[in-house]
């Protein structure tokens, strides 16, 4: 309810806060998907009417094609008003839709894998200068395969782990312990 009423409050109007309400789940009714599709729009309108609205939707290619099919119906469809939105995702969106972006009022930027020594990069960005082993930097970059998130994440788990820490401005891997087979 509460949800709901922050909703009301931003838009100010009930038709468009009921529908955006059973949109996400915030409320049982249901509404045909026209009329979500026109609470969006009238949604996206009003923000627009105090300045320029950027809505940034992050990993739609996690989302259900219905969601896909709103952002689409939003691009062709919010006139007068200054919105954009952005939306990224994984390469596998375009396995399903191979179109995405290349609509009349859309753009699609697709980045490519980082390349070893822009990978590279990243590690020392987050490390700083001492930077890691050759052999470990190499094993990171191999095993991410271009992606700086997987960058990042191999480099916060290997730290939080303790397999390297950080001694006298250098980083070190801990020594592997050698496990007894019985």
């Amino acid at each position: 309810d509460v949800a709901r009423e922050k909703i009301l409050a931003c838009v100010g109007d009930d038709d468009v806060a009921d529908r955006l309400a059973s949109a996400t789940g915030l409320s049982a009714r249901q509404f045909p998907l026209h009329e979500i599709y026109w609470g969006a729009r009238r949604f996206m309108q009003v923000l627009a009417r105090e300045g320029p609205v950027v809505a940034m939707i992050d990993d739609i290619h996690w989302a259900e094609p219905a969601f896909l099919d709103l952002l689409e119906h939003l691009l062709e469809t919010v006139e007068e008003a200054s919105v954009l939105l952005l939306a990224t995702a994984r390469h596998e969106l375009l396995e399903e839709r191979a179109n995405w972006g290349e609509r009349e009022r859309s753009n699609r930027l697709v980045l490519q894998p980082l390349a070893d020594s822009a990978a590279e990069q990243v590690v020392t960005n987050l490390l700083g200068a001492a930077g890691l082993p050759d052999t470990l930097l190499k094993r990171i970059v191999d095993a991410a395969e271009g992606n700086p998130l997987y960058v990042e994440q191999m480099l916060s788990m290997l730290i939080d782990s303790g397999a390297v820490r950080e001694q006298g401005g250098a980083w070190l891997i801990r020594p592997a312990v050698p496990r007894r087979v019985e």
